[in-house]
């Protein structure tokens, strides 16, 4: 196998900015950290020739740098710091190569001369004002949702290149996520494409930029492809239901949000056709109800002693301790995904009702509410 000849490294500034390999040699496999340009020689990835894995050298404009990816980025600039080159870099521009930070901005007013806050981002870019400002990957100016500025922006996953993705609501070229932690802030992630997307708020739609929960999946295997705070109702996700019932009122009003909270999520319950009439004393009107859920954080453990926190909340919006309802067989893990289990309450009442309505959450998780149609008396 004919092996890769360096020509040149030099190390300027702390950034490699020059080498090279013999023009014609230049492949994915031998141009792993680097990429090609157009006569077939490799570089290492910088400013000038961005890109890695043997994708096409891209030459990152001004206020870009190319990161660890191979993708040129914008970055701003510390008010504070010292330039290495002697000069201060003040009120967040670049006067002698101060330091690159990301401090985050609201508005344009915020970033410096020639740069504008991108929306989503958060960060001060450089604006664009036509195509020819940007990279070849991200040809598109124009304003992003409803922006004052124009942003260079992607527009597919081929031109990207380099195993990126260009993301639906970010327009930028991206590595494909793969969990909510790798999203901008209030953003998750659609693990089966690697987008980072606004959280579904409503079942069955395909609007661009939203987790569709229409998503194909299956029920025996929650949450399978359906982002966290929903579930697969039967062979298509949809959201959980919305805990409506009066047990979260004014009083004790719900607090779920799927984008910050990261807490078991209850999808379902089972209204017991056989209430546990034994768990009560004698002369109570008894309710059991079986509630299905799963967590994304961890695996359940089985026994009752390590259920996570749980709470009931009873019509008046009264709270109390969960598992004081749950006897100890009543915790199951799912053997086959032990993602999933079911917790069955039973509840003992001196009056007898057709709608008992229970409330219930884990800490850190989704309000839900049920309600047994009938309840057994105790002899």
């Amino acid at each position: 196998m004919t092996s890769v000849r360096w020509l040149c490294a030099v190390l300027f500034a702390g950034v490699l900015v020059s080498c090279s390999t013999a023009p014609g040699k230049c492949t994915a496999a031998n141009c792993a950290n680097g990429c090609c340009d157009n006569t077939g020689a490799c570089h290492v990835s910088a400013a000038t020739t961005c890109g890695i894995a043997g994708a096409t050298c891209t030459s990152c404009m001004a206020g870009q740098q190319c990161d660890g990816s191979g993708v040129c980025s914008f970055v701003h600039f510390d008010g504070g710091g010292t330039a290495n080159g002697g000069g201060s870099a003040g009120g967040g521009n670049a006067v002698g190569g101060g330091s690159a930070v990301d401090a985050g901005c609201s508005s344009d007013s915020m970033c410096g001369v020639g740069l504008g806050c991108r929306p989503i981002s958060a960060k001060c870019e450089a604006r664009c004002s036509g195509s020819s400002d940007c990279v070849a990957s991200a040809k598109t100016c124009a304003p992003i949702n409803s922006s004052t500025s124009n942003f260079c922006q992607c527009t597919s996953d081929v031109l990207c290149g380099g195993g990126l993705v260009c993301g639906v609501v970010t327009k930028s070229c991206i590595p494909p996520c793969s969990m909510n932690a790798e999203c901008p802030a209030g953003l998750e992630c659609q693990v089966s494409t690697g987008q980072c997307l606004v959280h579904v708020a409503d079942a069955g739609t395909a609007d661009a930029g939203v987790a569709d929960a229409g998503t194909s999946c299956t029920d025996t295997n929650q949450p399978g492809t359906c982002a966290y705070g929903s579930f697969c109702s039967g062979t298509a996700c949809a959201s959980v239901a919305a805990p409506t019932c009066a047990n979260f009122g004014s009083a004790s009003p719900p607090v779920f949000n799927p984008l910050t909270s990261t807490g078991p999520i209850i999808y379902g319950y089972v209204d017991e056709a056989n209430d546990d009439t034994t768990f009560c004393g004698q002369g109570y009107y008894v309710y059991s109800l079986t509630f299905l859920a799963y967590r994304t954080d961890a695996y359940w453990v089985p026994g009752l002693t390590n259920l996570p926190s749980l709470i009931f909340v009873n019509s008046q919006g009264d709270h109390s301790v969960g598992v004081g309802y749950v006897r100890s067989t009543g915790y199951v893990v799912n053997s086959a995904n032990p993602r999933m289990a079911s917790v069955k309450l039973t509840f003992c009442s001196t009056t007898v009702t057709s709608n008992f309505r229970a409330g219930l959450y884990f800490a850190g998780g989704n309000e839900f509410c049920a309600v047994a149609t009938a309840g057994a008396h105790a002899p």
